[in-house]
């Protein structure tokens, strides 16, 4: 055990965390530290590392500076230009929609800012792959996770650990995959990454099964780092209620359709409102419409008082199953996609 000894190990942690307007990724990012200090007397950080997933963000300065010069009238009338050729009309559509998107990730940014900076201990300097491997003298332990830092989809190298040389102390807790199966070409890249791995943890039980044959130690299944922290830990970071009167939290990451008619059909047999924090993605106009009380720059804080205070929590998503479960509330969950490939998280909570 880290604690075992005299020496008070100092703790680097590699996820999903910096600049990122994704609630579990910074909640678990908050309790990852939170139970290394509480628990084991551990000093530990999240480090600022800036990976190229992050370019999401809509960041097409022509489309801006067009919008920007558009006059008000065409602005306004946009719909009524049926006369216009048809991509005419959908250029305009789409610089319209990068714009809201613009200003709804600047308004979740500065929500998320304060819970991100001040209550998340982190370093000061702000790290690339190119300059990653200065910071390997300041910690004695490099941990990978929680959240989805071993998804392929988007494989990036540092969340492996590849910087942090064999001499120090490489782990991983409750990393998540996030499917089901591993290509051979997979598989080959897990066995190479984990080969000086001290300890592996991961969160789903399919994962457990796909690496143990892959990694040079047990395998094992761990809670995510927001299950470490009780009822009276999550109270004092949940902000002061949000919706006073009864309501259905409606919080979905996946696109499908379905999962919201069941949700307004939900709300008018029981005649109470929805108040939902919309997807940020190509589904943004209709789900900025779905719901009584739209919430799309809610804080960290903000949402753990959405679901402790919600009478229904119909989602999709991993994180708020377990704040669901964390706080007693009677939640629907769905599945994100029809493959079913983010679900396994979600089973393995029960």
């Amino acid at each position: 055990m880290l604690n075992g000894g005299k020496k008070r190990y100092r703790i680097g942690i590699i996820t999903h965390y910096y600049k990122s307007v994704n609630y579990g990724g910074n909640l678990q990012a908050y309790a990852m530290c939170t139970v290394l200090k509480q628990h084991f007397e551990l000093i530990a950080q999240q480090i600022c590392y800036l990976w190229t997933k992050e370019q999401f963000i809509c960041k097409d300065s022509h489309y801006n500076l067009f919008w920007k010069k558009l006059p008000l009238f065409f602005k306004k009338n946009i719909n009524r230009l049926v006369h216009f050729p048809s991509k005419i009309r959908n250029r305009c559509y789409k610089f319209l929609q990068r714009k809201k998107i613009n200003l709804i990730l600047e308004q979740r940014i500065k929500a998320f800012n304060f819970f991100n900076t001040r209550l998340i201990p982190n370093t000061l300097i702000e790290y690339t792959t190119e300059n990653l491997s200065t910071i390997i003298s300041k910690y004695d332990v490099f941990i990978t996770g929680s959240d989805q830092v071993w998804n392929t989809e988007w494989y990036t190298p540092a969340f492996f650990l590849d910087f942090v040389p064999s001499d120090k102390i490489k782990l991983s807790y409750a990393a998540s995959i996030s499917k089901d199966q591993l290509t051979d070409a997979e598989k080959e890249l897990f066995k190479k990454n984990l080969a000086d791995y001290k300890a592996v943890s991961v969160r789903e039980e399919s994962a457990v099964e796909m690496l143990q044959d892959l990694s040079p130690v047990e395998v094992e299944l761990v809670l995510d780092p927001t299950l470490l922290l009780n009822r009276e830990d999550w109270d004092e970071v949940c902000s002061e209620r949000v919706i006073r009167e009864d309501y259905i939290f409606c919080y979905f990451l996946g696109e499908n359709k379905a999962e919201r008619k069941i949700a307004k059909s939900f709300a008018k047999l029981h005649g109470i409102k929805i108040v939902s924090i919309p997807l940020i993605g190509s589904n943004i106009y209709s789900d900025l419409k779905f719901g009584d009380v739209v919430l799309p720059a809610a804080s960290p804080e903000q949402f753990i008082s959405l679901i402790k205070h919600a009478k229904y929590i119909f989602t999709d998503s991993f994180h708020a199953v377990v704040f669901s479960y964390i706080y007693q509330r009677q939640f629907f969950v769905f599945n994100r996609d029809k493959k079913g490939s983010m679900n396994s998280r979600i089973k393995s909570i029960t």
